[in-house]
C-alpha cells in the first residue's frame, strides 16, 4: 500500500515531523506560560505565596497529584489562597515538563542549531525559576518574593522568543544571520524601551512585595521613582511608536513586526499608567497631597475588594506583556521579518 507523501517525508527526514509537532508543543508551552503568569499575579495579589508551606510537595503530596478541588468540579474545598498557590505550582511544573518534551523532540527531529538552543534556553529559564520559587517557599523572606517577581517577566520573555523562533524556523522564514527588513530605528529604540520597562517592573516589585520591617521612607522613595519613571515611560513609548511607525518627513519607516510591537507598547503603556493609579487608589486611597491641595475626595477602602483584585492583578500582567513586546521587538529587529533557515 502506498504511503502518503507526508509520511514518506517524515520517515526520510525526521525534521519534517518536527516542523509540525515541535512548534505545536512550544505554542502550548507559551499558552501555559501565560496562564502561569496570570496565576502568579493572583497569588501575589492575595498574598498566597506561602499558602502551601512545603516544597517539592503540597501538604505532603506530589505537587502534580495534590488537588484542592473536592467532589464538585471546579469548586475549591480548600481556602482560595491554597487553590491559587497550587494552580500556580501545577502550571509552572507543567510548563517545565512541556519545555523538556520540546527539548527531547529536538533530539529526535534534529532541527537547526538555533532551534535546539531555543529549546535549551526555555528549559533552563523555567527550571531556574522553579528553583527560585522553591527557595521562596523555604526561606519565606520578602526579598525572595521580590527576586521571584523580578525574574518572572524575563522567563516569560525567553519562552515567548523561543516559541517564535521555533515557529519561524519550522516555516523556513527566519535566520539569525540573514534576516531582511531590519530597521536601524527599532534596533536602538527597542533595547532602550525594554530596559526602561524592566526597571519599572523592578520598581513596582519593591512596592508590591514591601516587607513589614522596611522603612516607610524607602517605600516612599520607590513610590516616586515608580510614578515619575512610569509617566516618563508613557511619553517615551508614545514618541518611540511615532518615530518607528511614522518617522520624519522624507524618511519613511520600514514597516515590520518590530515596529508594530513598539506601536502596541505605545498604546498599552498609557493604559498601564491608568491601571497603576487604580491600583494605588484601591489599596491606599486618595493621596493626602491631593485632598489638601487639589480637591476633597475620599474613598472607602475594603481589603481584597473586586476593584483592588482586578486592578492590581491586571497591572502586573500588563507590565509583563509590555516587557515581552519590547523584548521581542528587539529580537525581531535583529532577525528581520523574512529570511531562510540554514540547513546543517
Amino acid at each position: 500500500m502506498n504511503k502518503s507523501m507526508a509520511q514518506h517525508d517524515i520517515e526520510k527526514n525526521p525534521s519534517a515531523a518536527g516542523q509540525t509537532l515541535l512548534p505545536a508543543v512550544f505554542r502550548l508551552l507559551l499558552g501555559i506560560a501565560v496562564l502561569t503568569v496570570i496565576a502568579g499575579a493572583f497569588v501575589s495579589t492575595y498574598g498566597a505565596g506561602l499558602a502551601i508551606p512545603d516544597w517539592p510537595t503540597s501538604f505532603g503530596k506530589i505537587v502534580l497529584l495534590y488537588s484542592p478541588i473536592g467532589g464538585i468540579p471546579f469548586l475549591p474545598t480548600a481556602p482560595w489562597e491554597v487553590f491559587l498557590a497550587q494552580a500556580h505550582r501545577f502550571l509552572g511544573l507543567f510548563a517545565f515538563v512541556l519545555a523538556v518534551v520540546g527539548l527531547i523532540l529536538c533530539w529526535f527531529t534534529r532541527p537547526t542549531w538555533s532551534v535546539r538552543m531555543a529549546a535549551v534556553a526555555a528549559v533552563l529559564a523555567i527550571g531556574f525559576q522553579l528553583i527560585v520559587g522553591a527557595f521562596r517557599i523555604w526561606s519565606g523572606t520578602p526579598w525572595s518574593a521580590k527576586l521571584l517577581a523580578c525574574l518572572a517577566p524575563l522567563v516569560f520573555l525567553v519562552v515567548l522568543l523561543s516559541t517564535e523562533w521555533v515557529t519561524l524556523a519550522s516555516r523556513r522564514q527566519a535566520t539569525l544571520s540573514r534576516g531582511t527588513n531590519r530597521s536601524a530605528r527599532t534596533l536602538w529604540i527597542a533595547p532602550f524601551l525594554a530596559g526602561w520597562v524592566y526597571f519599572q517592573v523592578v520598581a513596582g516589585t519593591q512596592l508590591r512585595h514591601a516587607g513589614p520591617t522596611e522603612s516607610p521612607y524607602w517605600f516612599l522613595f520607590w513610590v516616586w521613582v515608580h510614578v515619575l519613571s512610569g509617566l516618563g515611560l508613557a511619553i517615551g513609548t508614545i514618541l518611540a511608536a511615532w518615530f518607528v511607525n511614522v518617522g520624519w518627513p522624507g524618511d519613511p519607516p520600514r514597516a515590520g513586526t518590530a515596529s508594530l510591537r513598539i506601536l502596541l507598547a505605545g498604546v498599552l503603556v498609557p493604559c498601564q499608567v491608568v491601571l497603576g493609579g487604580a491600583t494605588w487608589l484601591s489599596r491606599f486611597g486618595v493621596p493626602r497631597w491631593f485632598t489638601d491641595y487639589v480637591a476633597s475626595w475620599h474613598l472607602t477602602l475594603e481589603s481584597k475588594a473586586p476593584l483592588e483584585i482586578l486592578a492590581s492583578t491586571s497591572h502586573v500582567v500588563l507590565g509583563i506583556v509590555i516587557l515581552a513586546l519590547c523584548g521581542s521587538a528587539l529580537a525581531w529587529s535583529i532577525w528581520g521579518d523574512v529570511g531562510e533557515v540554514k540547513t546543517e
